[in-house]
């Protein structure tokens, strides 16, 4: 069975997981400006008490049987507010790490809620932090808390190329700070291997964030399905990007251009040559704009990845970067200065806008 293969199976044992991961840290849409959504000031009450009630009704859940001065700071977390560090003190660091129920009582059932989970699920930053400075632990539920912040988008009401996750990463770096280890954290809840593996390709923010803190993209870890049973060999970040995906090559060209295809180590360096060599048989004499467009892309990322690994172009990786791309042909989403999409038009993902314009052409 191949890593992608036993990927996808525990994959499918921990949907349930990721499901709920996904709809708890799902933001509310928002609008765009007034004009978007003009209520009544009866209708701006009714909203006040709908929400109101869905806090309400959150904090009852989540924090079952708990004392007076836990429900005080669950509320205020949830309201978007930062407890006072005199609240978060009369607590007890016991308290602050108690967990008050079961985040996925079946799948992950010695997993539970505690305040700082709560802070990162209602992606009150200010909070989280207050929290982490009164003694919460930033590595609860075996390091939940990165793995959930690298794929928190901000908004989903309009789907962008590179959407901003900048409350998330602003969690990711409580959490480094807080002495996370970025090589080391794995999550039983993720089953893509190491935190800058798990980190979605659309954010690359994360991404820079995590490589500067120390990550390795070449590092594989092993991982098991469940306890007593096999399991397998996660992908590295560098293989993970190590395909024709258009997005792939302008995540791996930002990072190679960074130099961080260094000093990889050689069976992992062979296998990424080899998932290139393979794309680009795949691509030689193509013709099209889409094709040609991923040819241009490949064209960009490839030079600087053999030259940080020392590896001397294949003859199929020669005759690809050799192929000549129409002037009006190419261009990544993200300019040098850019690690988000700006939120214009063009940025926007769309059936027409399949392909970005900056050409890079240092």
């Amino acid at each position: 069975m191949t890593t992608r293969a036993r990927a996808l199976a525990i994959l499918l044992g921990l949907g349930t997981v990721v499901a709920l991961a996904v709809l708890l840290l799902r933001p509310v849409p928002q609008p765009d400006s007034v004009s978007d959504f003009q209520p009544t000031v009866a209708g701006l009450a009714e909203i006040e008490q709908q929400r109101t009630a869905r806090m309400s009704e959150e904090v009852a859940t989540a924090f079952p049987d708990a004392p007076a001065a836990v429900l005080d700071v669950a509320r205020t977390i949830v309201a978007g507010d930062t407890p006072t560090a005199k609240a978060l003190a009369a607590l007890g660091v016991e308290k602050l790490n108690q967990s008050w129920s079961r985040a996925y009582a079946d799948m992950l059932p010695e997993h539970g809620h505690t305040l700082l989970r709560q802070a990162v699920n209602s992606r009150n930053v200010a909070a989280a932090a207050a929290l982490i400075a009164a003694g919460a632990d930033a590595g609860y539920n075996e390091n939940e808390m990165p793995f959930a912040a690298v794929g928190m988008e901000d908004r989903v009401d309009r789907m962008y190329w590179f959407p901003d996750y900048r409350r998330g990463n602003a969690l990711l770096a409580l959490w480094t700070d807080a002495g996370g280890d970025v090589n080391t954290a794995v999550y039983p809840g993720n089953s893509l291997g190491t935190l800058i593996a798990a980190t979605t390709g659309t954010n690359l923010e994360a991404i820079l964030m995590l490589l500067k803190a120390g990550a390795d993209p070449w590092l594989t870890v092993e991982m098991k399905f469940s306890e007593g049973e096999g399991g397998y060999v996660s992908d590295s970040f560098a293989q993970k990007h190590a395909n024709a995906s258009a997005s792939s090559s302008e995540v791996a060209f930002r990072v190679a251009r960074l130099g961080y295809y260094r000093n990889g180590p050689p069976d992992q360096i062979a296998d990424v040559m080899f998932m290139y060599d393979r794309t680009a048989k795949q691509y030689i004499g193509s013709s099209g704009p889409e094709n040609l467009h991923t040819v241009w892309c490949m064209q960009k990322v490839l030079p600087l990845i053999l030259e940080q690994t020392g590896q001397t172009a294949t003859p199929a990786i020669a005759e690809l970067l050799a192929m000549k791309i129409p002037d009006n042909i190419g261009g990544f989403f993200l300019g040098p200065d850019e690690t988000r999409s700006a939120p214009i038009a063009d940025q926007e993902v769309r059936n027409d806008n399949q392909t970005g314009t900056k050409k890079w052409n240092d």
